[in-house]
């Protein structure tokens, strides 16, 4: 089997996207995707992004984690996807896209691509730390500097040994530049390793620091290692609204490789 893929990034947080609107992925298992997201055997990344027909949207986004499993949203990886679907002519003048039966907006300026994210109410706190699904699921803790921090190791066991939840999640380390920048660096689960960036981690990061009151701006610079994002919100009573992330994408290459 031929398969033809794009190779794209969004902010280091890298994505192998295929138009799968003639369902030519349907064959494939969990142990293939893997092998395609090995960065020594395969193409290389960190998930797979299925782009298909949607009778309510432009497209259809299907999430497969590196290790093979369906994923939760993605946030950069959407922002990829939106990306390549004006460049194949999906897109419709208001872009909207359907991930897990939630319809998305976005914004595509050039490589800038803005996706819009659904009102958020819910979150736990104990301690510093900070429990909050943008998407999927984030465990937030900050730090005076991240930079020293085997996120490998602690964020690994953080992921399986959550003080929030039974199941894995992912684990944000935070710290605060000043009243409108923060750091973030992550722990994905389902990569089962620190990433360039995070989009819906970067999201829980700006909102859990805002309610820990550590920011003041409602738009936030926040640097990750793969590059700088945006994050703007509202917040109304006692939930988040209105929230954009922004950041640049990129189309790396196209292939085709043999399965």
């Amino acid at each position: 089997m031929r398969l033809p893929f794009v190779k794209y990034n969004g902010t280091g947080n890298d994505f192998i996207v295929i138009d799968n609107r003639k369902n030519i992925f349907s064959s494939l298992n969990k142990n293939q995707i893997s092998n395609l997201c090995n960065r020594n055997f395969g193409i290389g990344a960190d998930g797979i992004i299925l782009i298909q027909d949607d009778e309510d949207s432009d497209f259809n986004m299907i999430y497969y984690n590196s290790d093979g499993n369906i994923g939760t949203f993605c946030g950069n990886g959407s922002r990829c996807a939106v990306h390549y679907s004006k460049l194949i002519g999906m897109l419709n003048h208001e872009p909207k896209f359907k991930f897990h039966d939630e319809i998305y907006t976005a914004e595509v300026n050039e490589n800038l691509v803005s996706i819009h994210f659904p009102n958020i109410k819910n979150w736990q706190i104990k301690d510093d730390n900070i429990f909050i699904n943008t998407g999927s699921p984030h465990h937030v803790l900050f730090k005076e500097d991240i930079g020293f921090i085997d996120v490998d190791i602690l964020g690994k066991k953080l992921c399986e040994n959550s003080i929030f939840t039974l199941e894995h999640t992912n684990v944000n380390f935070v710290s605060i530049n000043s009243e409108k920048s923060i750091s973030v660096r992550t722990y994905e689960r389902g990569v089962n390793a620190e990433t360039l960036s995070c989009g819906t981690g970067v999201v829980a990061s700006v909102l859990s620091s805002d309610i820990n009151n550590y920011i003041s701006n409602k738009e936030i610079l926040v640097k990750t290692k793969g590059g700088d994002i945006i994050v703007s919100f509202n917040k109304k009573n006692e939930y988040y609204e209105n929230i954009i992330m922004s950041g640049k994408v990129q189309n790396v290459y196209s292939g085709i490789i043999n399965l």
